[in-house]
């Protein structure tokens, strides 16, 4: 075992188990694709949440939500979907990109339709926006970088030889997740990318939080900590065993993140790297958590099957 390997202690100071007015709603379509998690984005008083296609929600009344429209692709599945501005970007198992305005929210319109590379959408499941530019982690077909500056003519715009399953991006750093561990390329060239390093880590991974000179990488049902001194300079320094799958991680403040797993929500303390610290925690969901939507006082957790609504306003207890 590992020097850096960390005792985990849950300290637990309130825990709660209750929705927010125990409000759920069961989801069309429930998700066969778990593996592939789900996903979802809020654009003023809408949410929209991906399964094979996109159900959008009207929000407005947490506590009587309901579904207001829905954006399909005939014959085919959508992958990914990502919200900038008043348009809709969307990437289906038909390999081609999708621009849809929002003019009127619940009933999204078509202005674009780009041909991609085949197997580019089959195997896409994020649209990372970055500025004027989308980055497309297709796996075995690599990164793909599309230019929307103009949302109704997107086009291509370059493309980098790795096999990303997932993006995440620090300052002009993007770090490509991969079967074998990260992919870090520097970007400040928007379209042409530059290898930095590789970092191997075994396992699969799920989401990376940045925190200062640190990153956290989200590991079957670890969390490990590694320090980031530099883009060439890292290394892991901490490892916590949690005990569940983790999901999804950001930071509620300085201090507190919020951690979706598979069974439960948790906030826990970012101050002390020799212990995992849950400050409060929330179990009793139904499905398995599939993403998180930080709305600042409230939180909405996706799952296989509903969605939760829940109070975060004080993150030492959870609601």
């Amino acid at each position: 075992m590992k020097q850096y390997m960390r005792v985990l202690i849950l300290i637990l100071v309130f825990t709660s188990i209750s929705l927010l007015s125990g409000q759920s709603i069961s989801l069309e379509g429930v998700l066969s694709r778990l593996s592939e998690g789900t996903y979802g984005e809020v654009a003023g008083n809408y949410l929209f949440v991906l399964s094979d296609h996109i159900t959008i929600y009207d929000i407005s009344d947490w506590l009587h939500a309901k579904e207001v429209g829905a954006v399909e692709i005939s014959g085919r599945k959508i992958n990914a979907f990502s919200i900038k501005d008043s348009f809709l970007f969307v990437i289906g198992t038909d390999d081609r990109f999708r621009v849809f305005a929002l003019g009127d929210t619940v009933h999204p319109s078509e202005v674009a339709n780009l041909r991609l590379e085949p197997y580019t959408g089959r195997l896409t499941h994020q649209i990372l926006i970055i500025g004027d530019y989308a980055y497309l982690p297709a796996r075995t077909r690599g990164l793909k970088i599309l230019n929307i500056a103009n949302p109704r003519s997107p086009s291509i715009a370059g493309s980098y030889s790795c096999t990303p399953n997932a993006l995440r991006v620090k300052d002009t750093i993007l770090f490509a997740i991969t079967d074998d561990g990260l992919t870090l390329l520097n970007i400040s060239n928007p379209t042409s990318p530059v290898w930095l390093t590789d970092v191997r880590i075994s396992g699969t991974k799920s989401d990376i939080m940045f925190a200062d000179s640190l990153f956290y990488l989200l590991s079957w049902d670890t969390i490990k900590v590694f320090a980031f001194h530099s883009p060439t300079s890292v290394a892991e320094t901490a490892y916590y065993a949690v005990g569940t799958g983790t999901k999804y991680m950001e930071h509620y403040n300085d201090s507190i993140a919020l951690l979706l797993c598979d069974t439960m929500l948790a906030t826990f303390n970012l101050n002390y790297l020799d212990t995992f610290m849950i400050v409060s925690s929330l179990g009793g969901m139904k499905g398995i958590g599939q993403y998180l939507i930080n709305l600042g006082n409230k939180a909405i957790v996706i799952t296989s099957k509903l969605l939760h609504f829940y109070d975060i306003s004080d993150p030492t207890a959870l609601s």
